[in-house]
């Protein structure tokens, strides 16, 4: 399970989000998953947390038209380091 983002990213967004990641996956950060069948089910099906903006977000799926990309990541959530705060 991968946070990703464009160079333009704002490192603090990067790192707040990936926070985030891992708060959901081990709350109460002993080191242990909280629920492996949900870390299993993200890695499963390639799911990515990206941090980006709209304009990045259109671009992205536009490039992933036709690609293994397009039909095999999966995102639920998503940063946009020009509108969130």
């Amino acid at each position: 399970m991968y946070v990703i983002a464009p160079d333009a990213a704002p490192r603090d967004y990067v790192i707040h989000t990936a926070n985030i990641l891992a708060q959901h996956i081990d709350n109460d950060e002993d080191g242990i998953l909280d629920d492996a069948d949900v870390l299993q089910h993200l890695v499963e099906n390639n799911y990515v947390v990206p941090v980006w903006t709209t304009h990045d977000r259109e671009d992205f799926w536009k490039e992933a038209r036709d690609t293994y990309c397009e039909d095999n990541t999966s995102m639920r959530a998503s940063m946009y380091y020009d509108e969130d705060e």
